[in-house]
């Protein structure tokens, strides 16, 4: 959407029917789609059926404790492309919601993401020589070079943040993809 707010849209297979599966929006200063804790706003990682009206929703069954909970069947074309409607529909919702933007900028926690990421591309070709890293991958991970999650372990450490191998690839992974997509568009 901009350099430091990016909507992000997750797919959620159903635990139950493999054809089945829901959508989720992501807002925020981080492409980490879910990271909902702290004070990082709760609506900015929502089901597409939740920003549908009572009317729209009237299509998908009857009201309900998990009526807002919308499925589509993945080998149904007119699922997908009733989905891919939905999707269409509701993201100027997400993207336009001012409140939540208001909260996402207030968010202190989304702040300490948006900083390592911000800090993590400023060293990444930088990197001083040494040998002792402790939580990067043997190898490339989602073609990710090697060289972001040193510089993720490197922030972290000096940031006293919290640090293991899921840690590490989560910001590498993060800090790559804003890189990626503020220098694509």
């Amino acid at each position: 959407m901009s350099s430091d707010l990016f909507l992000t849209l997750g797919l959620t297979i159903h635990r139950y029917y493999d054809d089945a599966f829901t959508g989720n929006f992501y807002l925020s200063k981080t492409t980490r789609i879910g990271s909902v804790w702290g004070d990082i706003p709760e609506k900015s990682y929502e089901r597409i059926g939740y920003l549908l009206t009572d009317e729209e929703l009237k299509n998908y069954g009857e009201e309900g404790a998990i009526w807002r909970d919308v499925w589509w069947e993945g080998l149904v074309p007119a699922s997908v492309d009733d989905f891919v409607f939905r999707v269409q529909q509701c993201e100027p919702r997400i993207c336009n919601d001012k409140k939540l933007r208001e909260q996402i900028e207030k968010s202190l926690e989304v702040k300490k993401l948006y900083e390592y990421s911000m800090k993590i591309i400023e060293i990444v070709n930088k990197l001083p020589i040494r040998d002792d890293y402790k939580f990067i991958p043997l190898k490339e991970v989602d073609d990710i070079p090697i060289k972001w999650f040193k510089a993720a372990e490197l922030v972290l450490c000096s940031s006293n943040g919290i640090i293991n191998k899921n840690a590490v690839k989560y910001h590498a992974s993060d800090a790559f993809i804003q890189y990626y997509l503020n220098n694509k568009i």
